[in-house]
């Protein structure tokens, strides 16, 4: 009985790093996704500045050419 309950306590303890090294994985996952799409924002943020800025820019140039 007590070789049955140490295998089992063995075992249980394996299991139990496997799955805290699963959420691990998975935290870093998650964490790496997370910065991607904080960087995508500012990609997007930047592209919309740069569009807005032309946008002026144009207009300007037209305003330049109507005047």
């Amino acid at each position: 009985a007590q070789k049955a309950a140490q295998d089992a306590a063995t075992t249980a303890t394996a299991q139990g790093g496997h799955a805290a090294a699963q959420a691990a994985r998975q935290a870093l996952q998650m964490e790496a996704a997370q910065q991607q799409l904080v960087a995508a924002e500012r990609t997007g943020a930047r592209q919309i500045a740069q569009a807005q800025a032309q946008v002026r820019q144009a207009k300007q140039a037209a305003a330049d050419v109507a005047a």
